[in-house]
């Protein structure tokens, strides 16, 4: 079967445009022949040309792999084989390098017991793909998640009593996975002191509805105790019955140990500031509000109801210090800092005590003070000694301080140390504790105790000292370096009398070289994989120092004494000239700007390298170096190239199928269009392009359509496709589609959405032809219908009505014939002008419905209906007098119609006519006649209190000709059946509701 007779087999426009929206493929293979038929969706799902053949071979060309090939040769072969419908998800390589997931549905078909067919179905499912893939990968950061926040989440069914667990609440319980999870297994880990008030949570919550937060402990592997709180919710079923709750569960252990830690540490602190004669305050300048700790009232001597303000505070400073201490705070006020002070304070019962005060501005950004808090010690008793201690140990303490450094002295006859307070703070002691060389060994890494060991035998057996570095390590873990330096006294018989020195923290510096030794790997890992070198020229000897990397990307012998003259032998013979100039050039400015050169390696392999770097001079402003990094960029400058390449290509390509792609940046709100997507909306492509611009060529009516989709895309994170109308300059309108995707960060928040758009006009008008089309074609058929109705309706009339009349003249004609009396010859001849008169008003009556039926140029205008009701009275006045009837109309929604006015009369005179004529003997008739508009029908009803007419048994033949339902002297059976035909032919309906002696209400749908 070739190509052109597989025409035969390709479905019609309207299926191929719903494979086309759908983007599905179809084919067929001809077992006999071997020959394959693809439709234009599959070639351009496969981006292939329209001219393109499918063959057996080139078919599973497309696929990722051999072992993709041989997987689908055995599911086909199997689907043949059942002789049964397969379906198959399977990866295809397009003729332009994408890759995309198919569904691929086959179907077998068999003549005489031998496959003669394969037909079928392939539908793109890559967008579908991606989105499983990305939420695979949103499951594994809700799993890391769990682990990191230490929370798990589970759901109870109330109905079946079975739990399900997340991983993570399985590790918080240490609890394998695997085996059935219910309320019995979760009691069975909480703690017994815990278990009735769990037992009552969950009870409360089934009986309540509600879940609360549970905070309570549970004893995993028999042994370890954990406190974990949960959340949860209830949800119930129409009944209000609990049948499901779900939430999380958390491991709060460690943070609820730090609350009682933090507990326990103010408890300490208060302990601690009566044992130091300390207390803290709070002063708010501008609502002059002062808060004391207690032990701060304490040393003031005050009740500690007693409210205290900034002029209590002042009025408590001795008068010496008193001008000094409010000249310090006003100094902070001004500029934001606290100056600490030491003065007297004189209390009620005048006691003089000596504060030393330290503290904090708080400011806003306008430099205004908010708040100060400190402390303050009471330094009366300890004031001298302090003053001296001071003096004399100032010095040294600061240069503790500052270089880490703690001294120590050592008699190592008695096992005596002597150590300062800042060394003390080094090795994490308390100051003043008894050291000994058992005491210190604790404090020493593990792995330096021999060393250590060694050193201190060294010392006692050569008298000579022989400094070294060692590790300890602190009750906290912390490790760090120290340094020891010191020296041996020994007395007249060379007996060692003590040893003494100073050991320092040198860990910042051993972190620092450590720091610097692994930033050169670094640096070496980074010039390898960016295949980058760096380099010093001295220009006065022409002499390089290249780094390791250099001389490999360059392809020099490692160690090679390198200068310039040995490295133009490798340049390109093109570039030679641009490398001397940029040499002139760079000794001529002094500067170095960034180029690119090509250089020949031995093997004949052209490769370019980039050169960026900076110049060094005299002070003379002669050049005397350069500094820099080469890179190899033959890769980039290809992949360029290629880029640009992709790029021309997709231009093309966009401008064929009427697409462009664009980017929206959140973070800065920015738009990012193709040319293409500029020439589709009929912009400049000059033109930045910003919301309000894009908005310019919506419609209206569009705009909140897009308005809703954006934001439910950005809140559900998945982009819903869109179409719109385009309004260019020129007027004409366009429709577009578009497809996105959305972009999110690390913290799951929109950051991009990224999409196409393609206008779609030409495909949307023919959808609207096919619409058109089937809507005309519905109206022929309905049309059609009605008048074969009344076809047939017509048919039985005539047959019916006029079979009677003629019947009965032919019968009077024999009788006339026979008679031989004058006189009954004469009453016979009168008998015959009625049953005459009835056959010409039976007979006027069809012409008139055929002449209704058949008018094809019914002239229509405005008409008011109630300009019509007001003739209808006027007509029917001795009528509506006679029988006291009462007229009702109320036109309020639809007051006008167009239509035809002899019909619209008609209709009125007869219906209201009947209602008159058809009154009950009980009461006199009062007629309704209303108008209503639904969706643009108008809907006429005419409602009477009449005899009413048994539907049941006549309702059948209610609008027929000559058919009567109450034995009035006028009634006719004509009206009714003229008022539908009329109706019809203007392509209305006619209905009726009746019951016998209440009424009637016949309901006009006009359209």
């Amino acid at each position: 079967m070739s190509n052109k007779d597989s025409n035969n087999f390709k479905p019609n426009e309207l299926l191929e445009k719903t494979h086309r929206i759908s983007d599905i493929g179809i084919f067929e293979l001809s077992v006999v022949t071997g020959e394959i038929y693809w439709n234009d969706v599959l070639k351009e799902i496969h981006e292939v040309d329209q001219d393109f053949v499918p063959t057996l071979e080139n078919a599973f060309d497309f696929l990722e792999n051999q072992k993709a090939k041989i997987l689908i040769e055995e599911i086909y072969a199997k689907g043949i084989k059942e002789g049964k419908s397969f379906n198959f998800d399977h990866e295809i390589i397009t003729a332009k390098g994408n890759k995309r997931y198919l569904r691929t549905y086959c179907q077998p078909v068999y003549k005489d017991g031998t496959l003669t067919t394969i037909f079928g179905s392939s539908i793109n499912i890559t967008s579908r793909k991606d989105s499983e893939l990305v939420l695979v990968q949103k499951n594994k950061l809700l799993s890391i998640a769990e682990q990191m926040t230490n929370i798990g989440y589970w759901e109870w069914n109330a109905i079946t009593d079975v739990e399900i667990w997340s991983d993570n609440l399985y590790k918080i319980f240490g609890r394998a996975k695997g085996g059935k999870i219910t309320s019995n297994t979760y009691e069975e880990y909480i703690h017994p002191e815990d278990k009735d008030y769990v037992v009552k949570h969950f009870s409360s919550a089934i009986q309540n509805k509600n879940y609360p937060s549970l905070t309570h402990r549970i004893i995993v592997d028999q042994v370890i105790i954990k406190t974990v709180r949960s959340f949860g919710e209830v949800i119930c079923d129409e009944q209000g019955e609990v049948v499901k709750m779900f939430g999380t569960c958390q491991d709060i252990t460690e943070s609820n140990s730090r609350e009682l830690e933090l507990l326990e540490k103010n408890q300490q602190l208060a302990l601690a500031e009566k044992m130091t004669l300390v207390g803290n305050w709070q002063w708010n300048p501008i609502a002059n509000e002062v808060l004391w700790s207690d032990n701060l009232y304490n040393i003031y001597g005050v009740a500690k109801n007693e409210l205290i303000t900034f002029e209590t505070y002042i009025n408590y400073v001795h008068e010496e210090d008193r001008n000094e201490v409010i000249s310090k705070l006003n100094a902070g006020m001004q500029d934001g800092n606290f100056r600490n002070s030491t003065y007297k304070i004189q209390l009620r019962d005048g006691t003089i005590k000596t504060i030393k005060t330290v503290g904090k501005i708080i400011t806003n950004e306008n430099g205004d003070v908010l708040k100060m808090f400190g402390t303050c010690q009471d330094i009366t008793e300890s004031k001298n000694i302090e003053l001296e201690l001071l003096q004399k140990n100032k010095l040294m303490s600061i240069s503790e301080a500052m270089a880490q450094i703690g001294f120590w002295q050592w008699k190592p006859e008695k096992n005596e140390f002597t150590w300062s307070d800042n060394l003390y703070k080094m090795f994490g002691f308390e100051v003043g504790a008894k050291i000994s060389l058992k005491l210190l060994s604790t404090r020493i890494h593990p792995e330096d105790l021999d060393m250590a060991e060694h050193y201190r035998s060294k010392i006692i057996e050569t008298k000579t000292f022989e400094n070294f570095y060692y590790r300890i390590i602190l009750e906290d873990g912390t490790i760090y370096n120290h340094y020891i330096v010191g020296q041996v006294a020994t007395d007249n018989n060379g007996q060692i009398i003590e040893v003494m020195g100073s050991t320092q923290d040198v860990s910042e510096i051993k972190k620092r070289e450590s720091e610097l030794l692994e930033k050169n790997h670094q640096l070496s890992n980074a010039e390898e994989m960016a295949k980058i070198g760096n380099w010093k020229w001295n220009a006065i000897k022409d002499e390089f120092i290249w780094s390791e990397n250099l001389y490999r990307i360059l392809g020099f012998e490692m160690g090679t004494k390198m200068s310039l003259k040995l490295l133009s032998t490798r340049v390109h013979p093109d570039d030679k000239e641009k490398i001397s100039a940029i040499t002139k050039e760079i000794l001529k400015t002094k500067k170095l700007n960034k180029f690119t050169y090509r250089m020949i390696s031995d093997d004949g392999t052209i490769k370019t390298f980039e050169v960026i770097g900076y110049v060094i001079t005299d002070q003379n402003g002669h050049v005397t170096e350069l500094v820099g990094t080469t890179q190899d960029v033959t890769e980039i400058k290809r992949r360029e190239t290629e880029i640009l390449t992709k790029n021309e290509q997709l231009s093309i390509a966009e401008e064929i199928a009427m697409i462009g792609n664009w980017e929206w940046d959140l973070t800065n709100n920015s738009l990012i269009w193709s040319d293409n997507l500029y020439k589709i909306f009929d912009f400049e492509y000059v033109i930045p392009m910003t919301h309000d611009l894009y908005l310019e060529r919506i419609p209206l009516e569009d705009q909140e359509i897009i308005l809703q989709n954006t934001v439910e895309s950005i809140k559900k994170k998945k982009f819903n496709k869109i179409s719109h109308r385009i309004k260019k300059r020129d007027g004409s309108i366009i429709f577009v589609e578009h497809s996105g995707k959305i972009k999110t960060n690390d913290n799951g928040e929109v950051i991009k959405v990224l999409g196409t758009t393609q206008d779609i006009t030409e495909q949307r008008n023919a959808e609207l032809k096919i619409i058109n089309a089937n809507i005309e074609l519905e109206n022929s058929a309905k049309k059609l219908k009605i008048q074969n109705d009344q076809l047939a309706e017509f048919n039985h009339i005539t047959s019916h009505n006029l079979r009677s009349p003629v019947s009965n003249l032919n019968a009077l004609i024999n009788i006339y014939q026979d008679e031989t009396s004058e006189i009954e010859k004469a009453i016979l001849f009168e008998k015959f002008e009625i049953v005459i008169d009835h056959l010409t008003l039976t007979l006027n009556t069809l012409v008139e419905s055929l002449r209704i039926k058949s008018n094809q140029s019914i002239e229509k205008e405005k008409i008011s209906f109630e300009e019509i009701l007001k003739k209808t009275e006027e007509i029917l006045v001795a009528d509506i007098m006679q029988s006291e009837a009462t007229i009702e109309g109320n036109f309020s929604n639809a007051p006008e119609i167009i239509y035809n006015k002899i019909y619209i009369e008609s209709i009125f005179l007869n219906l209201i006519g009947n209602a008159i004529k058809y009154k009950s003997e009980d009461r006199a008739p009062k007629i309704r006649v209303t108008t209503e508009n639904l969706n643009g029908k108008i809907i006429l009803k005419f409602k009477d209190n009449g005899l009413g007419i048994d539907l049941k048994n006549n309702g059948h033949k209610l609008f027929g000709l000559n058919k009567v339902f109450h034995s009035h002297p006028d009634a006719k059976g004509f009206g009714l059946f003229i008022t539908k035909a009329q109706v019809e032919t203007m392509g209305g309906t006619i209905s009726a509701e009746s019951e016998v002696n209440k009424g009637t209400t016949f309901t006009l749908n006009l359209n």
